[in-house]
């Protein structure tokens, strides 16, 4: 949203008024959108240091303000999908202007509290660092973020750990919408198609408060680009090949859009993905049944004009997942050799088959949403979404006479509405202030583990924002009401639990900009959590996960208390970001292993139990770069986190432990190259004997990726490599659930191959 021109021509009377007062001159103007050369109603045009002397442009693009005094005076000029601008006039008599602004078609989605660096940003990724991990999932871009890390399940699957929280504590925004799917489970994945994402971002602050309050580790923003930023007669998109020795993968993924008239504002966007992965292999030998196949597509239409905005938005993401065959055994004997070996019970040779046991999943997402310009400073956005997730899970045939269909069968159906009002000058105050809505009614079929339920919840929130000299202070408020019916079948005995939750939760925080290049930002916020149905009535055999797990359904709500301190330095020649924080959760439910393992008919398995405890959390993340010499730098990132119970101090279960990262490389105009190491420490913070298996050695990996870019005829073409593991190093990851029984992936070279298109229809015609 950047000015492209502003002309302004002045026409002075000759005659001056004598004597008379040097206060009665007036400001004619009119404003102009240069992108369509039409005016542009609703923009404020504002006499700065005078906040009476404020009007706003009409349908026509014309202002007027009057009683102006002879003298130079500053406009501050402001449209809510432009940038804010000051215009500097010396006054000798009545004058008239013209404004040409390049009128963007993005609107301002949140009120932006700190400005973010383009590079290293702790809490953001770009769509240029993505470049260099297409073909993984959407898990795997977040863990580019400080702090991030993955819970893994295999070698395929994988959610976000944001500072030690995950699954229901970290709230995945997908398109502006909160992602609701059978999240309960370890291995249920993020269904997000991760070539429809441009950004992502983490919100921690104030501004996290508009999406929800059970956010305690933070909200995990997928942005996808803007239908409206497609221009008439123009097919803009990128079209993605990939392909991966690490499982013989191969990935090919389309998006394209364009404005259909250029009379009439209507955009529309289409992608589409296809994605096949076989056996992944270690350095000694193959993971039995890790294959996975997966296929994606989505649309999107929009219409905008200059008051109202609208889009229609549809998505539907299809993934079937294999589970490794070595972590189910038939006997405890057999368990136990299985978590002393060096090598699973079941290997195999390479297969793109994928036998059971494995997953199926189909999540659909249809989404509505607009926005009202009311004036120049004020708007009303809405949001209506409907999310239907289809999970189907198959375990292994016991015998020939076995139900061959589905032994896990669920669906959960998710409704959401959003309303907001934001003012973007209220008294000098930012504010936004709205109401939001859930129903969600999940129900299953064959083996139970997590019961039918509904669930409902409505909030009201509210954020502002004041700029005083150096500091930007925030503040957030926000009020749920949730409530849980739980349908619990005993055989042919049916109880309905019914359950009830309310809270506040708050929000502040306070930026100072010491100069150019630092910046501190200081948070402090107290959010909770409502138990959710599976932490309460789960109960039985895990099958993704090879577990038994068992809720508690004495648990009560999770009340979080969070203090960071951030500093970000940027200069030309170095980048530093660093954040400590501090967190006390009061009630914290943590699903931990629950020795000795338990035996059933279909086999034996580890036990997992949900308790409850209170705890403190105290990390860092840290990240730099430098700019070593001309076109070289190297980059530096470390996380770092303790956390303990606090009545007996002892180190809490499942935590991340200490990693970082360096990267040495160069960047040119057409290509660039990087070599990494990174590094995670044995996690030592932890109690002897409470696990089925000691936490592993830590481990060092080697990589690197590089890309060159080149042009065929007018064609830009951007290739890609990038190696992992690029020492065949033999490891096991603490948070990887299958790491009882097998050792992580090993050498892996993709190659990706990225067009981005932008072709002229008038032309080619």
């Amino acid at each position: 949203m950047k000015i492209f021109l502003i002309t302004i021509h002045l026409f002075f009377s000759l005659a001056l008024f004598g004597q008379k007062s040097d206060c009665h001159f007036v400001l004619k103007g009119v404003v102009i959108d240069s992108a369509e050369n039409k005016p542009l109603s609703l923009t404020s045009i504002e006499l700065v240091g005078n906040s009476t002397q404020v009007t706003s442009s009409d349908k026509t693009g014309h202002f007027v303000l009057t009683k102006l005094c002879q003298g130079e005076i500053e406009l501050h000029v402001n449209h809510l999908q432009c940038e804010h601008i000051h215009i500097s006039l010396k006054i000798y008599s009545d004058t008239t202007i013209f404004i040409l602004l390049q009128h963007t078609n993005h609107a301002i989605e949140k009120v932006t509290y700190t400005a973010k660096a383009e590079q290293d940003n702790l809490e953001r990724i770009s769509l240029k660092k993505m470049d260099l991990q297409k073909g993984g999932s959407i898990s795997e871009l977040m863990q580019n973020i400080g702090g991030v890390t993955l819970l893994k399940t295999g070698g395929s699957i994988s959610k976000p750990i944001v500072n030690g929280l995950h699954s229901n504590r970290v709230i995945i925004l997908n398109n502006g919408i909160r992602q609701e799917g059978q999240n309960w489970g370890a291995e249920h994945a993020p269904e997000i198609d991760a070539f429809l994402a441009s950004e992502i971002e983490l919100l921690k602050g104030p501004e996290a408060l508009r999406y929800a309050a059970d956010g305690i580790g933070g909200v995990l923003m997928v942005k996808p680009p803007s239908v409206f930023n497609e221009k008439a007669n123009v097919l803009k998109g990128e079209y993605n090949l990939i392909a991966a020795t690490n499982g013989r993968g191969a990935t090919a993924s389309l998006i394209l859009g364009s404005q259909l008239f250029k009379v009439h504002p209507i955009y529309w966007r289409i992608q589409g993905t296809l994605k096949r992965n076989g056996n992944l292999r270690t350095p000694n030998y193959f993971l039995a049944n890790t294959g996975l196949s997966e296929s994606n597509y989505s649309a999107a239409i929009g219409y905008q004009n200059q008051r109202l905005k609208f889009e229609l938005f549809y998505s539907e993401f299809q993934t079937k997942i294999a589970i490794f065959k070595g972590a189910h055994v038939g006997n405890i004997n057999d368990l136990l050799k299985a978590f002393q070996s060096d090598t699973p019970m079941y290997t195999s040779e390479f297969t793109y088959k994928i036998d059971r046991s494995y997953q199926q999943v189909k999540h659909q997402l249809f989404k509505s949403n607009g926005e009202w310009l009311i004036d120049s400073k004020s708007k009303i956005q809405f949001t209506v979404a409907y999310q239907k997730n289809h999970r189907q899970e198959y375990d292994i045939l016991r015998s020939n006479n076995s139900f061959k269909g589905p032994d896990f069968d669920y669906y959960i159906n998710t409704l959401t509405s959003d309303i907001a009002f934001l003012k973007t000058n209220l008294h000098k105050y930012k504010l936004i202030t709205g109401l939001n809505g859930l129903y969600q009614a999940n129900s299953f079929t064959g083996r139970f583990f997590v019961p039918g339920f509904y669930n409902r919840g409505a909030a009201a929130y509210f954020t502002t924002q004041r700029t005083f000299n150096k500091w930007q202070l925030e503040l957030g408020l926000r009020y749920d009401y949730k409530s849980i019916t739980a349908y619990l079948w005993n055989g042919l005995n049916l109880k309905v639990k019914q359950l009830s939750f309310n809270n506040a939760t708050y929000a502040a925080q306070a930026s100072y900009q010491t100069n150019k290049q630092l910046k501190f930002t200081f948070t402090s916020a107290s959010s909770w959590r409502p138990p959710a149905p599976n932490e309460l009535y789960s109960n039985g055999l895990h099958q993704g996960l090879a577990t038994i797990e068992v809720g508690d359904s004495a648990l009560h709500p999770e009340r979080s208390y969070h203090n960071a301190m951030q500093m970000q330095y940027a200069s030309k020649k170095l980048v530093v970001e660093l954040e400590l924080y501090q967190k006390f959760i009061f009630g914290f439910i943590n699903l931990v292993p629950a020795l000795p393992a338990q035996v059933t008919i279909r086999g034996a398995f580890p036990v997992y139990k949900y308790i409850q405890q209170d705890i403190s959390m105290t990390g860092l993340n840290f990240a730099t770069k430098i700019e070593l010499k001309k076109f070289y730098f190297t980059k530096l990132s470390s996380n770092l986190l303790f956390a303990s119970v606090l009545k007996t101090h002892d180190p809490l279960s499942q935590m991340p432990p200490l990693s970082g990262k360096i990267t040495v490389g160069r960047n040119m105009k057409k290509y660039t190259y990087q070599l990494w190491c990174s590094g995670t420490a044995m996690q030592y913070r932890y109690v002897e004997g409470s696990d089925y298996v000691a936490p592993p050695k830590g481990f060092v990996l080697f990589g690197c990726d590089a890309t060159y870019e080149f042009r065929i005829k007018n064609q830009l073409v951007k290739f890609n490599i990038s190696v992992n593991n690029l020492l065949n190093t033999n490891y096991r990851e603490y948070l990887n659930r299958f790491r009882y029984f097998a050792n992580e992936p090993g050498f892996g070279l993709t190659a990706r191959l990225i067009m981005p298109l932008n072709l002229d229809l008038q032309k080619n015609k």
